[in-house]
């Protein structure tokens, strides 16, 4: 049997469902999110949890002691997330002409999202780009989002790590076009 649990975005709810979770004494978990994978572990040290994710930072959430004798009960893959995020500023920069504002969507409760973000920092400082964070809650502020971008100037928007940027329908495409912003 599986028993499902979702936060629909809403991060303080993630310790009550991993607890639900636990409280079923399943034979493992599977988390699809980091925060849902922090919620698990801080619920149970005992039953396998299995992130989804794939760009977890196992070490530097607390959930492995490193990475080639992680301990602990938390499994996974992960992938470079701030080499990937650092590549797309840098491939914006070379397929949008004339960018210099890059506006980059994040869910505040992502630990991760600081890192990230100063990573592309980083390269758009070298590549003459202005990083300009938009923090998006719920996928109601995607439309406010779009606005704010349109209105600082910004010729592109990525997004970094977020409960709905990948999983929701409701997430909006977003387009750039030599005339400005389009989300379809």
């Amino acid at each position: 049997m599986l028993e499902y649990r979702y936060a629909d975005g809403k991060a303080d709810q993630l310790p009550l469902l991993a607890n639900e979770l636990v409280e079923q004494h399943p034979r493992l978990i599977v988390g699809v999110a980091s925060e849902a994978a922090v919620a698990l572990a801080k619920a149970t040290s005992t039953i396998p949890i299995v992130s989804a994710t794939g760009d977890v930072d196992f070490v530097g959430l607390g959930l492995a002691k490193s990475l080639d004798k992680p301990g602990g009960n938390v499994t996974g893959v992960t992938i470079s997330a701030g080499e990937a995020a650092q590549l797309r500023v840098e491939l914006l920069q070379k397929t949008v002409p004339g960018l210099s504002t890059l506006v980059v969507l994040m869910h505040p409760s992502n630990s991760a999202n600081q890192r990230l973000l100063s990573m592309m920092d980083d390269v758009a400082k070298r590549l003459g780009v202005k990083i300009q964070p938009v923090s998006v809650a719920r996928p109601e502020d995607l439309e406010g989002a779009i606005a704010t971008a349109k209105a600082s100037g910004a010729q592109a928007i990525s997004s970094l790590q977020g409960p709905f940027f990948s999983f929701r329908e409701s997430c909006s495409v977003i387009c750039v076009r030599r005339t400005g912003l389009h989300s379809r």
